[in-house]
């Protein structure tokens, strides 16, 4: 059988349509029995013939050994996914913490002498500023390329490379302490690239539970996996903090563990995603949700308008079939589409403007809040200061869930969503003046 006939670009030879089905049903890694082999959904024998490379060695492993006989196969890939892009995504906001707990090390409130050069004067304060600036415009610039790169290229790589890229953003800027480095620039540089490299996980983690996980309860479903980031803030505050608490015995601790020890847990977790992240369910022979079978056969109507023949994605591996028997060509690929064309989808722009204003207060907290709570009550320790800021987090926890079960209801997202920006709104304005 010729690649054109498996491409469906000539017509398939009698003798041939015996096994036909097979080739595209079915492909063996490791060969030999059911536990070497598994059935594919897609029957594009070229798409599978690339699935190794997407699936983990140590999950290929597992395949072939067998052991899913025991586990719903479905089941466990799921509940894999899930928590290794919660651990991942909490990894990056853990890594972005630790320079807002440092603060009070760099500029001390009261005793700015005390300090780290070139935050220890008077504008110490918008130094530090300019150093978060750095990382937000960065970020904020380099995420419009990583949404464009994570479609085009495998996610696992690329997430494992973000991961990674973060951990050694996070750990240069703990360097300085060893070092003795009092550069401006050196921050602003390490932050720059930090922010680059940050851009990487939402665009991944966002597209890879898309491939899992169709639109059945999704609003609790995401309101707890969303939890991710408050609890990577709550993590990247309460590790970094036992070595950013200076006292009368020692008023220059180690800060610059605040920032290693989390790169370091980053990186362990980097390790967990390459090893064990399968990107799409088909790549182990799992169907996709449904939402995912949609989009192939919007793709496949809309570049073969002209051919009433609709190809049958098979389940369980079954073969692609019109009801005449006669196997058919295999969807085409779901496309990229461009920065515009993702602007014109409904909804875009009026989600992405109330995500852009609670983002602002947000973010103002997770650069500030411990900073912000120690000038306010000088009794308090640094590290009382910054075990106290995690309690807005924690109500982050408690609020995402409630407006994701809340968002299952039909109709409810958008009065969920206003409801929750106006108190952040109002009650941010009296703080900010306070300060």
């Amino acid at each position: 059988m010729t690649s054109e006939e498996r491409r469906g670009l000539l017509p398939k030879k009698e003798e041939d349509e015996d096994d036909s089905s097979t080739e595209s049903s079915q492909v063996v890694f490791n060969g030999g029995g059911q536990s070497g082999s598994f059935a594919l959904t897609n029957p594009d024998p070229h798409y599978y013939s690339r699935g190794p490379l997407h699936v983990p060695l140590l999950v290929q492993l597992s395949i072939s050994l067998g052991l899913f006989k025991y586990v719903p196969k479905p089941i466990f890939f799921k509940v894999l996914v899930y928590i290794l892009t919660f651990i991942g995504y909490a990894t990056y906001h853990m890594s972005r913490k630790p320079f807002s707990v440092v603060k009070v090390v760099l500029n001390p409130p009261n005793d700015s002498s005390n300090g780290w050069p070139p935050f220890n004067t008077d504008d110490g304060k918008t130094l530090l500023g300019g150093v978060d600036n750095a990382w937000g415009f960065s970020y904020a610039f380099a995420m419009f390329f990583s949404g464009i790169i994570a479609d085009r290229v495998n996610l696992r790589y690329f997430l494992t490379m973000g991961m990674l890229g973060s951990a050694i953003a996070t750990m240069l800027l703990g360097v300085p302490y060893y070092a003795g480095i009092h550069l401006y620039a050196y921050f602003i540089l390490v932050q720059i690239f930090g922010g680059v490299m940050q851009s990487t996980g939402w665009p991944s983690v966002v597209s890879i539970m898309s491939h899992w996980f169709g639109k059945q309860r999704r609003g609790l479903l995401m309101g707890i996996w969303n939890a991710h980031t408050s609890v990577g803030n709550i993590v990247g505050t309460i590790v970094p903090s036992f070595w950013a608490n200076p006292t009368h015995s020692d008023p220059n601790p180690a800060w610059g563990l605040s920032f290693i020890v989390p790169s370091l847990i980053m990186a362990v977790a980097a390790m967990l995603v390459f090893t064990l992240l399968v990107v799409d369910p088909q790549h182990v022979g799992l169907s996709p949700p449904v939402h995912t079978l949609e989009s192939t056969k919007f793709s496949d109507t809309e570049t073969n308008a002209s051919d009433e023949r609709k190809a049958v994605v098979g389940v369980n591996g079954g073969s692609s079939s019109t009801n005449s028997g006669v196997p058919q060509t295999s969807p085409s690929p779901v496309q990229a589409i461009g920065f515009f064309r993702a602007l014109m989808i409904p909804g875009v722009i009026e989600y992405s403007l109330a995500l852009f204003f609670n983002k602002l207060v947000s973010y103002t907290f997770l650069f500030w809040l411990p900073y912000y709570v120690k000038t306010s009550d000088e009794d308090l320790s640094n590290k009382q200061s910054d075990w106290l800021s995690t309690l807005f987090d924690v109500g982050g926890i408690i609020g995402g869930i409630a407006t994701g079960l809340l968002s299952d209801c039909p109709q409810c997202q958008s009065p969920v969503l206003c409801r929750q920006s106006h108190p952040c709104s109002t009650e941010f304005v009296p703080t900010a003046i306070h300060w």
